[in-house]
Order: C-alpha cells, then structure tokens, then sequence
C-alpha cells in the first residue's frame, strides 16, 4: 500500500464516522469470531478480510488529509495490548496524543470497521551468533550472520543460489563475490546440507518492500549435496499438533488475491490468524500466527542514530501462546512457510525489545515480492519413486527408480541403500534378502543442481519375492479413506458417484503403482499433493484444494491423467473416462472442495 500523503479531499462529518455501532456488535457482524482461524473457517475470514479491503479507499479519503498519519493495515485491533479477534484497519502514525482534536483526531470507524491507532514500530534485524556469515579476508569478522533460509533458481539461467537476508549476506557493506560460509564447526542453517556451504554473495535488494539477498554456490568440485527439507521443521499432523521430524519444502503458498476498484488489489500468501513456522538459526522451530497484513515498520540505518529505514507491506506474525518471541538474532534470512509447508515469507525483523507492545512479534517479507525482485522460483528438488520389477527368484527384489523425476534439472545419480549397509548406484538394483519380512530400503537421487532427495520404503519379501511395497499401500490408504468419508457413504447422492468410484479404483491404482507411463504422469503433474489435499478435504469440509501446486495447475494434471489413463487403461475405463472428463474438469474449475466436486458431477447409472 501507498504511503499516505496530505492533500485536499472531501471532508466526513465525525459522526457519521463514529457510528452507533458497539465493537461486541462488529465482532458478532464478523461471523462469531471467524477471524481466528482455530476456530473458524479460512474462507470465511478471507471474506471478511476482503470486505475490508473494499473499504481501505474510503479509509485513504478521511484519513489523507490527517498530518500524523503514516500507514494503513488489516490486521486484528488490539485493548490494553490484547488481541479482540476482531479484524481492523489499523492506523499508524508518527505518534500518539490524547491532545489532538478537531479534524485531525482519527475517528473510531470508518465505513462500519473499527480502527486501531498504533504508533510506527521500530524493528530490530534478527542478526547475531555466528551462522552463515559473510566476510572478505577475516572470515568472522565484524559479521552479521543469519540463517540459511532456502536454496531458490534463477529464472533466466536456472542457476541453484541461496536465499536469505540482505543484512545477513550483505552486512558491512559486503559486496558481490564476497565470501559466504557457513560455521563449519556447527550447522545451524535451516535446511539440512551435507557440509558447510561455501559461496559468493551475488545480488540484494534492501528497497521498501524487502531486505533480502542470494550468494551463488562454490560446489565446482561437486562435493556438496544440497536439499529444501528442513531440520525439523514437521508436518501438521490430523490432531493439529506438528511432527518433529525433518521436512521438505512444498513449493510457495499461492497468492489470494484481494481486490478494491479504487486502489487495485492486495496480493498476499497468508490469511489473518492462520499457522506459520520457521526454522532459524537461534532459536530452532518455531509457531506463530499472521497478526496482520501490509504493516509498516522502520529501524535505524546501519551505523546511525538518526536516519531510518521504512519498509512497507509487511507481514506481521506473533507468536503463539506460551512462546516468548517467534524469533531472535540470528534468525534472520529463515524461511517461514504454513500448514502445507508452503513458503509464504523471509523473516527480516522483530519489535525492538523496548517496545512494550512486542509480545513476541516478528516481521517477514512477502515471498512473492521476494521472488519478483530477485528473479527467482524456490527451488523444487527432485522426487525419488521406487517402483517394484518382478526379479522372478526366491527372496530377491528388483527395483527401479525408473519413474522418479526433476523438475529443474535432470537426475544424474541414483543411491540405493538396503540393511546391513549393502549399497547399489544406478536406476535399478536387485538385491536377495536372507528369508521372509519386512526389510527397508532408501533411494537417495541428485540431479545435476547437485540437489538430493531422499526416499525410503520397507519391502514385505516371500518366497515369490516383493509381496507388498510401502508407497503402493499408502497411495491405496488415501484413496481408501477419500472413499469412506462418511458423509460420501451416508448420503444417497454421492451414491452413484461411489459406485464409478469403486468400479475403477482397483484398475487405476493398479496403474498409478505399476505402469511407468502413468506413475511418470502422476509423479511429474505432482499427483500425491493434489490427492493428498483431496483426503485433507474430505476429512476437514473447510479445506481448500489448490488450484496450483508448485507451479502444475490441477486441470494439467487431469488432462494429462485422463489421457495416459484412457491410453494404458481397459475400454470400459476409457468410455467412463471419455464420458465424465468434461463435468471433472468443469468441477475442479468451479470447486475447491471435494464435496462440491463431488456433488457437481452428475453420474447416469443406468
């Protein structure tokens, strides 16, 4: 959002600002506390946020001619320090007086939607103990470090670069090929690399809207291995809880675009109340919800007292109860992502810790402004399928890697591990186990970014060889619980859809876990996101299915399943198929439930 200037502009009476209206009356107007989204619906708090946004034109007209007005927000209004749950438009401004009256004092509502008065924040970089650092001849000296956020491509040249944060990269006026390292005596960075990365700072921008930079990677003699999944960062569990275990990335959250005729749209990632995380250098994982959205906020220019720095469409986070701060220094440059893993921001500051207001409050870059402004796609590592070949001799498998796939780049290696650290290199590998069970097995791939991905599946082994593999059964569990959700068994209209459902199921998965050309499709339209958002939406009614996943649209991944489908498959799939693919195109399109998907395609049983 603009930055507001005075002008000359059509004068509102006090009154008709104000208004009768009691905030107990907007917080039942805002659907029962929707806002917050443990207990309410995503939708309908960007519904609501969207209303607000409609009114940001009339709040710029009464609030422009206002002298000590800086910027405007939608976040959640505050009392006493304490969150209403009620969305506002907060006002920020140089400083506040009980003092000031007449046409200068900010009115309680403007267009129906409370306001909330709060001073410009100053903010602190979250730089401090030694992480990534950057350096000329002294490695360590005089260094801000940070985090490692993520490993990102360019978009002209695919080139595999850091991410992180200006202040981080670019501290002490480093400039472009600089050395960047990691501490080799402790990895604290985010993502989960082999050994010490070792660079050269490249490009950064410190501009209104960011602070962040990339470094290029000095991995000339390919020792390095380098991944997106982050030391602990979890996945959401069903409970709502979060695991603890290391974690990849899932591409960036999708923009949810909110639109005003007056003043255009408010692109964002995030909705207000939503989850996020981060992993950082300092302070490990931690959770937080979204406080508000296109805040400002400035901090002292490096070096001096007197002269600031405003950075502007912010996004606000504070930390969840019982957490002193989202983040501290040295976190600086982390990645911060939301329930689906998904980046959504680059952490850049938190409230300075004078500020009696900052209650834990950190503040990230938009990733979208991010990605704009450094011209880069977070990069998508390859994704390792192992897939079973029938070895034809007691105790023995045989597995192909055949079906894995990278996006950006190719697959130039394959490692296989099995028990007792028996290791195979190649596509395929063929291994005799010593009697029947159950035995693990890991495929490790890099592709030619040097970036490596890792799998692991447990083999069920008989005499006649693999009886059962891990992906297979899990790929049949999700389709199996989407199936049986109850409202799809209890209600006699899903009925005829259930009834197709079970028809083909067994022959399509039957394709999916054994025909290469359909489990490369599948793999390559990034099918397992997209039916896992399916299972999440049958069992949760208020979750979204995307429209796109790390840049493949859903209506890609049909097209592209139904034809290989209708090609590999019996005649009986490729009539069903030939006959129903308009209306499922047509639902995906117009729905992003899997019960109104399901309700939108008619199914003639006769």
């Amino acid at each position: 959002m603009e930055r507001l200037s005075t002008g000359t502009v059509l004068q509102r009476k006090q009154a008709e600002e104000r208004g009768p209206v009691a905030y107990n009356m907007i917080k039942q107007q805002q659907l029962n506390n929707i806002t917050t989204m443990n207990i309410g619906s995503r939708q309908e708090t960007q519904r609501a946020f969207q209303r607000v946004v409609e009114i940001l034109p009339r709040a710029m007209e009464v609030l422009k001619p206002i002298r000590n007005v800086q910027n405007i927000s939608i976040g959640f209004k505050e009392v006493n320090h304490s969150d209403t749950g009620i969305i506002a438009l907060r006002v920020y401004v140089d400083k506040k007086s009980r003092e000031i009256s007449g046409d200068q004092r900010i009115p309680e509502f403007i267009g129906g939607i409370p306001t909330d008065v709060n001073e410009m924040p100053a903010v602190r970089l979250l730089s401090g103990e030694p992480e990534i650092v950057t350096a000329g001849e002294d490695l360590y000296s005089g260094v801000r470090p940070g985090t490692l956020g993520c490993f990102a491509n360019r978009k002209d040249n695919d080139e595999l670069v850091i991410l992180s944060a200006h202040h981080v990269l670019m501290a002490n006026l480093r400039s472009k090929g600089d050395l960047v390292s990691l501490n080799p005596n402790a990895c604290f960075c985010s993502d989960c690399c082999v050994t010490s990365v070792v660079g050269r700072v490249d490009v950064g921008f410190r501009n209104r809207y960011i602070d962040a930079a990339l470094a290029t990677i000095d991995n000339s003699d390919g020792e390095y291995l380098f991944s997106n999944t982050i030391k602990g960062l979890g996945v959401k569990l069903p409970d709502g809880t979060y695991s603890d275990d290391d974690a990849p990335l899932n591409g960036i959250g999708p923009v949810i675009p909110y639109s005003s005729p007056d003043i255009g749209s408010i692109e964002t990632s995030v909705t207000l109340g939503e989850y996020v995380r981060k992993v950082g250098a300092k302070t490990g994982r931690t959770i937080g919800t979204v406080f508000e959205i296109y805040p400002a906020c400035w901090l002292y220019k490096y070096g001096s007292k007197t002269e600031k720095i405003s950075f502007w469409e912010q996004i606000t986070i504070k930390a969840v109860p019982g957490v002193p701060e989202f983040a501290k220094g040295g976190d600086s440059g982390a990645i911060v992502v939301n329930d689906n893993n998904q980046v959504v921001g680059l952490l850049m500051a938190s409230s300075e810790t004078s500020d009696p207001d900052a209650d834990g409050r950190a503040f990230m870059n938009c990733i979208h402004h991010v990605l704009s402004y450094l011209k880069i796609n977070i990069y998508d590592p390859p994704k390792p399928v192992i897939t079973n070949m029938s070895s034809g001799t007691p105790f023995t498998a045989a597995l192909s890697a055949g079906t894995s796939t990278a996006d950006q780049g190719t697959i130039v290696k394959y490692q296989w591990k099995f028990p007792d650290d028996v290791f195979y290199n190649g596509p395929t590998a063929q291994h005799t186990f010593p009697g029947a069970g159950e035995y693990g097995v890991t495929l490790t791939i890099t592709d030619s970014h040097g970036q490596s991905s890792r799998t692991m599946t447990k083999l069920q082994m008989t005499a006649n060889g693999i009886q059962s593999i891990s992906p297979a059964i899990n790929v049949t569990k999700m389709v199996e619980k989407v199936e049986t959700a109850g409202r799809f068994t209890a209600d006699p209209k899903f009925e005829p859809m259930m009834m197709l459902f079970r028809e083909f199921k067994e022959e399509v998965l039957q394709l999916v876990n054994k025909n290469r050309k359909v489990a490369v499709a599948w793999q390559r339209k990034n099918g397992p996101s997209f039916m896992a958002h399916c299972l999440k939406s049958a069992q949760t009614p208020d979750h979204m299915i995307p429209k796109t996943i790390k840049g493949v649209d859903v209506q890609s991944l049909l097209q592209q399943m139904s034809v290989v489908l209708e090609e590999e498959g019996s005649v009986p799939l490729a009539i069903a198929i030939r006959k129903y693919r308009l209306q499922v195109f047509n639902a995906f399109h117009q729905h992003s439930h899997i019960e109104d998907i399901f309700a939108a395609i008619e199914i003639n049983v006769s």
